[in-house]
C-alpha cells in the first residue's frame, strides 16, 4: 500500500479523530494499523521522504478502497457502499481529507425496524444483469411506471431516462408532498409558536409566524429530512441558500419546518429536529421539546447552530428540557411523524385534526441520527 506523504498522514489523523469523535493519540493509532505498523511514529517515519506526487484516477480508486475497508475491519464497523464513499472522502489519497460525522456505536447497533436502504441497494445489484445498485433500482423504478403509470406512464418514462438515481433521490426528496394545514397546527401545537397563512404562498413559504416580539417571519415548508451531522448532504444546505436569496435576511428571521423528524439517543435522552430557525445571525436548530419556543431554545442551547451541518449537536449533550417528552403514551417526536405523515386520511374533530399514532419503520444514519418512514 502506497505511503502518503507526512502532511496527509497528519491531516487525515486529524480528520479521522474529528469524524469518530476520538482522541487524536488514539485516531492516530488507527491510521498505523491501517498501514501495518506497530506505532504512530513509526509511520511517520516512514513517511518523511515520500514525495507528493500526482496519482493516476484509478490508483486514487484502488487506495481509497483499500484504505477503507482496512478501517472498517479494525472498527469492526460493516462495510456499505456509502460508508465507503464517505471514508475515501477522508483518507490521505483524497486532495484534501474533510471530516465526516459518525457515530460508531450507531453504526455497530441494530434493530428490528431499522431499515436498510444499502442491503437492498447491494442486493438488487448482485441481481441486476450490470451488477450495479443504481442501474437496477432505476430498471425496477422504470417496470413499475410501464406497468402502473397510466396516461402519464410516458413523461414519467422519459424523465426517468434522463435522470440518474442520485439525482432522482433528490428529486424526491424535494417533491414530496406537504400539508401546510397539518405542519402549521403541529408548530403551534408542540412549540408554542402562532402563524397565518399568507395570501399567496409562493416557493415554499406558506405562512408567516411571530417571533418573540409579535413581529411576522416568513415560514417555510420542505418535504425534506435533515441529520445534523450530514455534512455531505449539499441537497438540503442548497435549499438553505435558496431560502436565504428570497428573504431579506437583514430583517427577516425565516423558519424552515422539515417533512419530519430527526432524532437521536444521547446521555439516555431522546432529542428530536423538526427544522431551523435564523435568529437575525445564524440558522439554529429547532428541538421537539416540551412547548419550548426556538427562541427560549437559543437561550437554552446557544450552540445549535447548523454549521453546514458539521454540528452534530451530541459533543456536548443539550439540556433535559429540550429532550422528547411523552404525549398520551407516545414520544411527541412519533405524534409529529404521524401528523405531518399520516398513514391515513385525518379526521376532523371540532376545530381540530384527528391524527393516526402508530409505531413506524426507522432509517438510521452513520451520524446516528434517525428519522421515521
Amino acid at each position: 500500500m502506497t505511503i502518503p506523504t507526512t502532511k496527509k498522514a497528519r491531516l487525515c489523523a486529524d480528520v479521522i479523530s474529528k469524524s469518530f469523535n476520538l482522541d487524536l493519540k488514539e485516531s492516530r493509532k488507527l491510521i498505523a494499523q491501517v498501514f501495518n505498523f506497530n506505532s504512530w511514529d513509526h509511520f511517520i517515519e516512514s513517511t518523511q521522504n515520500v514525495k507528493d506526487r500526482t496519482l493516476s484516477e484509478s490508483e486514487v480508486y484502488t487506495l481509497n478502497e483499500i484504505f477503507s475497508h482496512r478501517l472498517c475491519q479494525i472498527l469492526d464497523i460493516p462495510i456499505s457502499r456509502n460508508l465507503l464513499e464517505l471514508i475515501k472522502k477522508m483518507s490521505p489519497y483524497s486532495k484534501k481529507p474533510a471530516p465526516y460525522r459518525f457515530d460508531l456505536n450507531s453504526i455497530q447497533g441494530s434493530s428490528d425496524t431499522l431499515i436498510s436502504f444499502d442491503d437492498i441497494h447491494e442486493q438488487m445489484g448482485m441481481m441486476h444483469e450490470s451488477g450495479n445498485g443504481d442501474e437496477a433500482m432505476m430498471d425496477s423504478l422504470k417496470d413499475l411506471v410501464k406497468q402502473f403509470g397510466g396516461d402519464e406512464s410516458g413523461e414519467l418514462l422519459s424523465v426517468l431516462e434522463n435522470t440518474n438515481f442520485g439525482q432522482l433521490q433528490n428529486m424526491m426528496r424535494e417533491a414530496h408532498p406537504v400539508n401546510e394545514e397539518l405542519v402549521c397546527n403541529a408548530l403551534t401545537k408542540f412549540l408554542n409558536v402562532e402563524f397565518d397563512y399568507i395570501d399567496e404562498p409562493d416557493n415554499m413559504c406558506v405562512a408567516e409566524y411571530y417571533d418573540e416580539h409579535g413581529e411576522p417571519n416568513p415560514l417555510f415548508l420542505t418535504s425534506m429530512v435533515a441529520m445534523p451531522g450530514d455534512s455531505n448532504d449539499t441537497t438540503y444546505l442548497d435549499m438553505v441558500k435558496r431560502i436565504e436569496n428570497v428573504c431579506d435576511m437583514n430583517f427577516e428571521k425565516p423558519m424552515i419546518l422539515n417533512g419530519s423528524v430527526a432524532f437521536k439517543e444521547i446521555d439516555d435522552k431522546t432529542y428530536a429536529v423538526v427544522g431551523l430557525w435564523h435568529d437575525g445571525h445564524n440558522w439554529n436548530w429547532i428541538f421537539l421539546g416540551n412547548g419550548v419556543t426556538p427562541w427560549q431554545q437559543k437561550r437554552l442551547l446557544s450552540t445549535a447552530q447548523l454549521d453546514n451541518l458539521e454540528n452534530s449537536l451530541d459533543n456536548i449533550p443539550p439540556p433535559v428540557e429540550l429532550s422528547v417528552p411523552i404525549d398520551d403514551g407516545y414520544p411527541i417526536h412519533l405524534i409529529w411523524h404521524c401528523i405531518v405523515k399520516p398513514s391515513e386520511k385525518p379526521t376532523h374533530q371540532g376545530d381540530s385534526l384527528g391524527v393516526k399514532v402508530e409505531n413506524r419503520y426507522i432509517v438510521s444514519g452513520v451520524t446516528g441520527w434517525k428519522t421515521f418512514v
